[in-house]
């Protein structure tokens, strides 16, 4: 079976534009250099002890920081033909996909208003059932209350067809009287029923209006979707975006966890820098510093 053949890669057997040993081959007089200058400092004692220790680590000094200055310079030089390349490389491609997004936001452009138009239709669509369902919900609840007051004024009537049998002085009367009762009763246990019904329709109601609400209440994407003739799909993509409309008034407390510690310490380096230790800052100690410093 024969193996598959590999397709090389952009940069495949690609020779590198420059390489550490290529550097050390082209500046090893600045090593050199470097090297003397680094010689010379580790000849410094451990410990000075007289004004000579100093004069000595002045020369030191000024000898590493001019070798410093040399290294930085060529750094400098080497890298801007680099630098001038990867200018080229980024405006050409840049270009290139500028003319691709260009082509691209029109056709958006032209399905967002299509997208919007639809979400808003669906939307209102959705909310007119909605208030159907709140109609149908608030009517239910009239009838509820009504059957409820039906079915109390029927217990009424029950307890005193009930109450009037046992106040019958003869046998027939007591009879009648009691059948009235349990015909009153037998309409109030009708009326209960009726009022538990409507109760339940009630339920239902609320059930079906926070349901169509719920359904108006949808986020664009999903009022929006649109599935293609090709199988894909489109629809809006939700996001949020903000404006400072008061910068003093950003709340940056709340913001804390978003804010990392580099940033802090940027921020709290630029107010030292300007109140050194004048004015305090909670949280943070502020205190004066030395370095030795060779002119």
């Amino acid at each position: 079976m024969n193996a598959p053949v590999k397709t090389p890669a952009v940069d495949d057997n690609r020779p590198k534009l420059i390489t550490a040993d290529q550097l050390s081959k082209d500046f090893d007089y600045l090593e050199a250099a470097v090297a003397a200058a680094i010689e010379v400092a580790n000849k410094l004692p451990p410990v000075f002890e007289d004004e000579d220790d100093i004069s000595a680590a002045r020369e030191a000094v000024r000898g590493l920081h001019n070798e410093f200055k040399r290294a930085e310079a060529k750094r400098e030089d080497t890298k801007a033909p680099y630098l001038d390349a990867g200018r080229v490389v980024d405006s050409w491609f840049k270009l290139l996909m500028k003319r691709i997004n260009d082509a691209q936001a029109p056709i958006e452009a032209s399905a967002k208003r299509y997208l919007d138009k639809k979400a808003e239709e669906e939307r209102k669509r959705r909310e007119e059932e909605a208030r159907i369902a709140r109609e149908a919900e608030r009517k239910r609840q009239q009838e509820a209350a009504a059957a409820q007051r039906a079915a109390d004024e029927e217990r009424r009537k029950a307890e005193e067809a009930r109450l009037a049998a046992q106040r019958a002085a003869d046998e027939a009367t007591r009879k009648a009287a009691e059948q009235a009762a349990a015909a009153a009763k037998a309409e109030a246990d009708r009326k209960d029923a009726e009022a538990r019904a409507a109760r339940q329709k009630e339920i239902e109601a609320v059930a079906a209006a926070t349901q169509a609400q719920r359904a108006a209440d949808e986020k664009p994407a999903d009022l929006a979707r649109t599935r293609a003739a090709s199988g894909g799909m489109a629809t809006l993509a939700q996001s949020f975006d903000f404006e400072i409309t008061e910068l003093a008034a950003v709340d940056l407390e709340a913001l804390r966890s978003h804010i990392s510690r580099a940033d802090i310490e940027k921020a709290i380096r630029a107010y030292v820098r300007i109140h050194k230790d004048t004015a305090p800052l909670t949280g943070v100690r502020i205190f004066p510093t030395t370095s030795a410093q060779f002119r």
